[in-house]
């Protein structure tokens, strides 16, 4: 009888099953094997007055903020972001060390702001990302902005940078490897 009891008592109150519409948060933190990932460059080629450079750049997001993400989800995320919540209608801050094969001030950084659209199925196969950034190279500071290209879930993707105020880098096209 008390079996009966138990039984029913667990059906009426769906004990042991999640409500029909409830959205779990996902388990996304930094691991060892994300930090070592993050160490691969994209690389790319620079422009300016003194001709074509190879630059290899990285990129940290600390904040993003989602447009498009379920609303009984979080829309921020922190250093690590899901290509899904990413392409599909974003805007991050990020930074971005750069190194160049060119001038005595091999490294610069960006900081600033990125937005990201999507353009085919979400996002997934193509989406496009603007972006407007402070640029440092040594004493040349600079604005920056951007203009990219994303397929395979935000895997590959190709951003234009323009620099005005900056002679050696005034033009940098990077080929993105995102590794999530």
């Amino acid at each position: 009888m008390s079996a009966v009891l138990l039984l029913t008592a667990t059906l009426a109150t769906g004990a042991g099953h999640p409500p029909p519409r409830a959205v779990r948060e996902p388990d996304v933190h930094v691991t060892p094997g994300w930090l070592v990932s993050q160490l691969i460059p994209s690389p790319g080629v620079g422009f300016g007055d003194d001709g074509a450079h190879l630059a290899l750049g990285w990129q940290l997001t600390p904040v993003l903020y989602s447009f498009w993400l379920d609303p009984r989800l979080s829309p921020w995320r922190w250093f690590v972001v899901e290509p899904l919540v990413r392409q599909g209608g974003s805007m991050e801050l990020f930074l971005a060390p750069e190194y160049r094969t060119v001038a005595d001030d091999r490294f610069d950084f960006r900081i600033g702001l990125r937005s990201y659209f999507p353009l085919l199925e979400r996002g997934d196969v193509l989406s496009l990302s603007l972006a407007t950034a402070y640029q440092q190279a040594g004493d040349t500071r600079s604005p920056s902005y951007e203009a990219g290209l994303h397929t395979l879930f935000g895997l590959f993707g190709i951003t234009q940078q323009y620099a005005p105020v900056d002679p050696v880098r005034r033009w940098t096209t990077l080929f993105k490897v995102r590794v999530f």
